[in-house]
């Protein structure tokens, strides 16, 4: 696991390099799946039903479409990979959802 509190990680450019690359492979892959099989998808929790649908009623901007959805990891943060100073090894899937793949960048 990374040292959160070290802190040290955070101007490591190696490590963030290979923190977004797996985020990049992991949405090109969620992207071809999407598209190949959305039947599943549709059937996955959306944005407006993690945490007992908290955000139902949450309005968007027209700009945002709910068209462009695909599944995201939702929770991609430092505690939810190991690090062994070459790849990351991503776990904790339970609140992978269909939102924007921007919402895995925040």
């Amino acid at each position: 696991m990374v040292d959160f509190m070290k802190f040290d990680w955070i101007s490591d450019r190696k490590f963030i390099s290979i923190w977004g690359g797996w985020m990049g492979n992991f949405h090109n892959a969620c992207r071809e799946f999407s598209a190949k099989f959305p039947h599943v998808v549709e059937r996955m929790q959306s944005w407006r039903d993690i945490h007992d649908g908290l955000m139902r009623d949450y309005s968007v901007d027209s700009i945002d479409s709910e068209d462009s959805l695909s599944i995201i990891h939702a929770d991609l943060n430092i505690a939810n990979f190991h690090y062994d100073g070459a790849h990351i090894f991503v776990f904790d899937f339970d609140q992978a959802k269909r939102a924007w793949f921007e919402l895995d960048v925040a």
